[in-house]
């Protein structure tokens, strides 16, 4: 039998418990983190220290991709110089769509398909179902899109 882990949160009148698998608990504890962060923020009118949320939500603002074949390369340019992930797998990519409460597109595996095959902006990364950012695609984003 599996050990239960739990985290309790109370914030003003709002109590939050997670409770479950180390690793779910974990995974829930930083979305949740994030938000009650950008909620914080908002609340108290200064600026906290900038989450990953954060920086991808004002990095998406700034780009102003239009459509999913933009998006997902802005998301593949953030993956790598934010995060500095060289490559990046579908799962990359839906976590910064989940991040952003964008609804992602209907089969993403076909956008990261044609971002690869008709524009260039991806290549092939050095395993299976992995991606980078080609020099094109960071051009794209860096010149064509917003500063």
């Amino acid at each position: 039998m599996e050990n239960l882990t739990r985290v309790a949160v109370s914030l003003e009148d709002i109590d939050i418990e997670i409770e479950g698998s180390e690793s779910f608990v974990k995974a829930e504890w930083e979305k949740l983190r994030d938000q009650l962060f950008i909620y914080l923020q908002s609340k108290i009118g200064e600026h906290l220290p900038a989450t990953p949320v954060n920086k991808l939500a004002e990095f998406y603002q700034q780009k102003k991709p239009r459509g999913h074949l933009k998006t997902v390369t802005v998301f593949g340019y953030y993956l790598k110089h934010f995060e500095g992930k060289e490559e990046f797998s579908q799962a990359d990519l839906r976590r910064c769509y989940d991040q952003l409460g964008l609804a992602p597109p209907k089969v993403l595996a076909q956008s990261i398909r044609d971002v690869r095959s008709r524009y260039k902006f991806f290549d092939k990364g050095s395993k299976r179902g992995y991606y980078k950012i080609s020099s094109l695609g960071e051009k794209f984003v860096e010149t064509e899109l917003p500063k």
